[in-house]
C-alpha cells in the first residue's frame, strides 16, 4: 500500500463521532437527545485530539495542527452550535424546517458520495487494487459490529454503541 493511503487510513481511524449517529440512535430506538449530546462530545474530542496527535504520529509530513483545529471547528462545531441556538430561541422555526432539513441532508449525502465516486472514478479504481478501500470497509464493519454487539436498550449500552459507530467527516479536513 502506498504511503499516502497509509496516512489516509490513519487519519480515518482517528476521528470519532459519525454524523449518522443521530439516525443510528433513532433506528435503535434509543434516546435521540442522548445520541446528539454524545455526538457533540465525540466531535469536540476529535477537534482537540486530531490536531494534537496527528503531528506527533506523523512527524515526517507537514501537519498544521492549528489549521486542522480551526477547520474542524468551522465545519463541525459551528453548525451544531447554530442548530442548538436556533432550537433554543426559535423552536417553532426548527420544528417546521427539521423534516425538510433531514430530507435535504440525506439527499445531499447521496449526491456527494456519487459525485466523489464519479469525479474521482479513475483514482477510486486505482486504489481498489492496493486494498485501501477493502481495508477501510473492513475497519468500519468491525467497529460497527463491536458497537452493535455492545449496544442494548439502556443508556449505558447506547453510549458504548454510539462511541464505536464509525469514523466520520472529521477525517476529511485533516486529509
Amino acid at each position: 500500500m502506498s504511503p499516502e493511503l497509509e496516512i489516509g487510513l490513519i487519519i480515518f481511524s482517528m476521528a470519532a463521532g459519525a454524523p449518522f449517529l443521530i439516525k443510528l440512535t433513532q433506528y435503535t430506538e434509543h434516546d435521540i437527545a442522548l445520541g446528539a449530546s454524545l455526538l457533540l462530545v465525540l466531535v469536540l474530542a476529535t477537534c482537540l485530539y486530531v490536531p494534537i496527535v496527528l503531528p506527533l504520529l506523523m512527524p515526517e509530513i507537514s501537519v498544521d495542527g492549528l489549521q486542522i483545529f480551526f477547520t474542524l471547528v468551522r465545519q463541525l462545531i459551528f453548525p451544531i452550535i447554530l442548530g442548538m441556538l436556533l432550537d433554543k430561541f426559535a423552536p417553532k422555526i426548527t420544528d417546521a424546517i427539521q423534516p425538510w432539513v433531514a430530507k435535504l441532508g440525506g439527499i445531499t449525502l447521496y449526491i456527494v458520495i456519487i459525485g466523489i465516486l464519479v469525479g474521482e472514478a479513475e483514482g477510486v479504481i486505482q486504489i481498489f487494487g492496493e486494498g485501501a478501500i477493502l481495508l477501510s470497509v473492513v475497519f468500519v464493519l468491525i467497529v460497527m459490529a463491536i458497537g452493535f454487539f455492545m449496544g442494548g436498550k439502556n443508556d449505558i449500552d447506547h453510549l458504548r454503541m454510539s462511541e464505536r459507530s464509525a469514523p466520520d467527516s472529521a477525517t476529511l479536513p485533516p486529509a
